[in-house]
């Protein structure tokens, strides 16, 4: 061990533990101080007293008791009892200080002055009231021995203490005394040090708490936001400029007025809008503050609610934000959305009225046209056919156009009613499979069939079914070259039924999810270039949707540039065997039931859903 090492060992061992907390760390060092200095001070008593022509083993006894007890002691204050080693400390020196004052002379002692050694360890170590009581302690034995000795119950003493002695006792006392009141000088010293400390960074911290105040209420006075504290009563504690502004009170107005001065025609206490602040769906809404003229404001109001370290209310912080402009925006526009459908309704009910006068004109060009080719071929005028053609296709292409725009305006107006009825599917396939095969074909593309036989008779609107196909085949006959066009059917199982599924697939030009967004919306196709290479009204797939919808249906897009198109079209499946009773109940399956119910008058529109029992039929 170097001498280094050994000193600095022997500075931990003079300055004793330390702990967690300051005081006890200050007492654990006194305290370690005290017992080595008592410790060392009490062998050399012994040794002094040992030495002594008229030692006698009852002088040798008080300071063997304290040397034990000083190191036992030493033992429990590093083991971290830095309190009950000090009381236990005390406690034994005053036992052990009056013991040694009984057999060595009563009043007569030299050691009745350490009893002030006592008092001032105890003032060093534990504070004012154990001086206190040390103090009476020791003027209660002294008194006792005073009056035992004047009345003759106690003697002088068993042994008599030689000058000598006397005096080695007096001048360690004296000693180790003053090093005591050294001790607890500098311990005062400390403390005074600790204090001033403490009240410069108590002062240091109220500046800056300050500072921090003046920042979070220039920032609070800065906020658009009018800012309401309430307390846990639900009077107003504190409000920002915004505030004033907003309501035209003062501050003084405000302050301390129960919060539900400022809501408007409420009768309720402030602890229940306390209780309204804590629930979830309440710290976000809509609200209405009471300003000083009694003028209601729609605010967009916010609360969070304040807690206590023992999770009580302490209060509640509001925030509001004026909304006034926004409900009169809102206001105006709802009144342009009303008048936008009027007018949407109005354009639709105009052209739906319309659809006998524009279509019989049209229809008795296309007559005339053919009556007119007709005469062309009889009178050998074969010059003339072509443009007759022209004349007859310009017709057939205008007459489209306008029954697209009138389909889709009598679905607007609510004119368009489901037109059940039974029919053989394969039938019907075989027709537009007839009609859209040339238009195919012009494109040098090829039909693909994957109709299953097994779905004939079905109980539907054959005209809507029949548009809604022919308007997606003649799409993807339009925007395919060279390619495939497959045209399926089949029926499929579903929680609620049966349904009928139709796909029509293509493997063209396909479409991007952009374009994808607005397929379906009316006027509307995947795009200018698009609709000038290929011309349309971008009316027939929005025509197709409704009219599924209106079957109580769904039309589905499965799409990807130069990957083509898939379009399913899925519609409740009636079956016709079981169609008297449907028809009898009124046992419509959910879907179309839905769909009957919206196209057709109230008067009409009385049918269920379904029950889809074992009676039922799946033909698929």
């Amino acid at each position: 061990m170097t001498p280094d090492s050994l000193v600095h060992r022997l500075r931990l061992l003079w300055v004793g533990p330390r702990f967690a907390d300051e005081e006890t760390s200050r007492i654990a060092g006194v305290l370690n101080r005290i017992v080595l200095v008592l410790g060392g001070v009490i062998a050399i008593a012994a040794i002094l007293a040992a030495v002594e022509p008229e030692a006698r083993w009852t002088r040798l006894t008080p300071y063997m008791i304290m040397e034990v007890v000083c190191i036992a002691l030493w033992g429990v204050m590093r083991a971290g009892w830095v309190r009950s080693a000090a009381t236990v400390l005390i406690a034994s020196l005053w036992l052990t200080i009056n013991i040694s004052i009984g057999i060595s002379g009563n009043l007569y002692s030299p050691v009745v002055f350490t009893n002030l050694l006592v008092v001032v360890i105890a003032g060093v170590l534990l504070g004012s009231r154990a001086v206190v009581v040390t103090s009476f302690a020791s003027m209660a034995v002294a008194s006792f021995l005073l009056v035992g000795h004047q009345r003759g119950w106690i003697s002088a003493g068993i042994v008599r203490d030689t000058p000598g002695f006397a005096f080695l006792v007096h001048t360690i006392n004296l000693t180790t005394v003053t090093y005591f009141l050294y001790l607890a000088v500098r311990s005062l010293h400390s403390a005074l040090a600790r204090t001033r400390k403490t009240e410069l960074r108590a002062a240091e911290l109220l500046r800056e708490t300050q500072a921090a105040k003046n920042y979070a209420d220039n920032i609070i006075n800065a906020m658009a936001e009018a800012l309401v504290v309430l307390d846990a009563e639900g009077a107003i504690a504190s409000v920002n400029g915004a505030t004033l502004d907003l309501l035209g009170y003062e501050e003084d107005e405000l302050l301390g007025l129960p919060f539900t001065e400022l809501l408007p025609d409420t009768n309720k206490h402030p602890r229940e809008v306390l209780s309204e602040f804590l629930q979830a769906d309440s710290r976000h809404r809509e609200f209405q503050l009471r300003a000083s003229d009694g003028e209601a404001i729609p605010v967009l109001f916010s609360s969070t609610v304040m807690r206590g370290r023992q999770g009580d209310i302490i209060g509640v912080v509001c925030v509001a934000t004026d909304i006034t402009h926004r409900k009169h925006a809102e206001a105006t526009l709802l009144a342009a959305k009303e008048l936008a459908e009027r007018a949407n309704m109005a354009k639709s009910q105009f052209l739906a009225n319309m659809s006998h006068e524009l279509r019989t004109p049209l229809n008795a060009v296309l007559g005339y046209s053919e009556l007119l080719m007709d005469e062309a071929t009889e009178r050998g005028l074969k010059e003339l056919t072509p443009e007759l053609r022209k004349i007859q296709f310009a017709g057939k292409h205008l007459l489209g156009l306008i029954s697209d725009i009138l389909d889709l305006s009598e679905i607007e107006s609510g004119r368009r009613e489901l037109n059940l009825e039974t029919f053989h599917l394969p039938e019907m396939l075989d027709n537009i499979i007839g009609t859209i095969r040339p238009l195919v074909e012009k494109n040098g593309n090829r039909l693909d069939l994957q109709i299953r036989r097994d779905v004939e008779y079905i109980h539907a609107d054959e005209t809507k079914l029949r548009q809604i196909l022919l308007n997606l085949l003649s799409n993807a006959a339009k925007f395919t070259h060279n390619g495939t066009i497959t045209l399926g059917a089949r029926c499929d199982d579903h929680h609620d039924g049966p349904w009928l599924s139709l796909v029509v697939a293509d493997t063209g030009i396909g479409m991007t999810a952009e374009q994808r967004k607005r397929v379906f919306k009316a006027y509307s196709q995947a795009g200018a270039d698009t609709e000038v290479k290929f011309g349309g009204t971008g009316l027939g797939l929005t025509i197709s949707q409704m009219f599924t919808t209106l079957m109580g249906g769904t039309i589905e897009l499965e799409t990807a540039p130069n990957e083509g198109s898939r379009f399913t079209v899925r519609i409740p499946y009636v079956d016709p065997e079981n169609i008297s009773q449907v028809l009898r109940e009124r046992a419509f399956p959910s879907g179309l039931a839905r769909a009957l119910a919206a196209s057709r008058p109230p008067s009409q529109a009385h049918v269920t859903p379904e029950s889809h029992d074992s009676t039922s039929k799946n033909p698929g």
